[in-house]
């Protein structure tokens, strides 16, 4: 489906879109629900992202697993912490997990500027461990940019990967007053396409959090300064790693049926100085968590997810708004032009 029909479907369920080509082909197709990329377009029609194959047949999903959320797919923008405002019961988590619709789908405001998208809201969460609420603004703007190779002088192989990628700035503001234990953060989630791998940049060997799924199923493993977490849709996983071990470049390389290879990079600026709020379901004061990897099983709608978090606002953050900006640069071509890709931008 093109992105032009595809608008049209969204538009019938009462969805806005936003596209803007990208710097060297391509396009980038902006959805209000969710803050969400929905569809990333190389000049040659493969999508980078995830999106539910619902949609490409000309329909809306249904929901996967979750009270009242659809899920559309694409790079999209929650709310941390997932074990205040997600889960109304610690003790059993699993079935009392629920989205909170207010920011996904949520009310999201769209428009487009030139090469530029922005969407924004203001909605309210509940906390329902401290038992609060809160009323929160976030503002997100996507716009085109440049390989991040454009200026080297020994890159005209690199350059002649295919290519698009977005810078994206968002800024997440509390409104309502400062409440004893309250805390928020930006949470942006990369759907990806399995089979693929993670490839985490890592500054020193880190001690990782399992938050479910095998931990000795070897599909994770550090080998140098890289953390590769392999996604296959046989299984939940996800773990976390803290922000004193990440250097900010989150990889995701996959294999295509024409032997071609994809390459997506999420270039985030992490701050270890900073708190970062979200935590493990059974740790609640096991805080600092800045980059998390996930794979969703068959069930769960076989995709794999690129995470990271923003340093957080509210109660003993010693601010009330966060302005959080990143790059996600996809490349395609050959496995020889990827690992060189894969090696200037990784470290590995």
């Amino acid at each position: 489906m093109n992105n032009t029909d595809l608008s049209t479907l969204l538009t019938k369920y009462g969805l806005t879109t936003a596209e803007v080509p990208g710097t060297d082909g391509g396009a980038i197709l902006a959805v209000n629900a969710g803050a969400r990329v929905l569809r990333l377009t190389g000049k040659s029609g493969h999508d980078f992202l995830w999106m539910h194959g619902a949609l490409k047949e000309g329909d809306l999903p249904q929901q996967l697993g979750l009270k009242g959320w659809l899920n559309l797919g694409g790079d999209r923008t929650w709310i941390a912490p997932e074990a205040d405002l997600f889960i109304r019961d610690l003790s059993d988590p699993w079935n009392t997990y629920e989205m909170p619709v207010s920011f996904d789908p949520g009310k999201y405001e769209i428009s487009r500027d030139g090469s530029t998208v922005r969407m924004t809201s203001t909605f309210d969460v509940t906390n329902y461990r401290l038992a609060s609420q809160a009323t929160l603004s976030l503002e997100k703007v996507i716009t085109v940019v440049s390989s991040p190779f454009h200026g080297s002088d020994d890159a005209a192989d690199l350059l002649s990967a295919e290519y698009i990628g977005y810078d994206q700035t968002t800024t997440l503001t509390l409104l309502s007053g400062i409440e004893p234990g309250v805390r928020f953060g930006a949470w942006h989630l990369a759907q990806l396409t399995p089979p693929g791998e993670m490839l985490v940049a890592l500054t020193d060997m880190p001690k990782l959090h399992t938050y479910f799924g095998d931990r000795n199923s070897g599909q994770t493993r550090v080998d140098g300064r890289l953390l590769r977490f392999a996604v296959d849709s046989t299984e939940l996983r996800k773990i976390g790693v803290k922000a004193d071990f990440v250097t900010g470049r989150i990889g995701y390389l996959k294999e295509l049926d024409d032997g071609s290879v994809t390459l997506i990079v999420r270039n985030a600026h992490i701050n270890p100085s900073a708190q970062y709020v979200d935590t493990p379901w059974d740790d609640l004061d096991d805080t600092g968590y800045a980059v998390q990897c996930f794979s969703a099983d068959a069930a769960s709608g076989g995709f794999a997810e690129m995470e990271y978090h923003t340093p957080g606002i509210g109660d003993g953050t010693g601010t009330v708004s966060i302005t959080d900006r990143s790059q996600l640069w996809a490349f395609r071509a050959d496995s020889q032009a990827i690992h060189r890709i894969a090696k200037r931008l990784l470290g590995a």
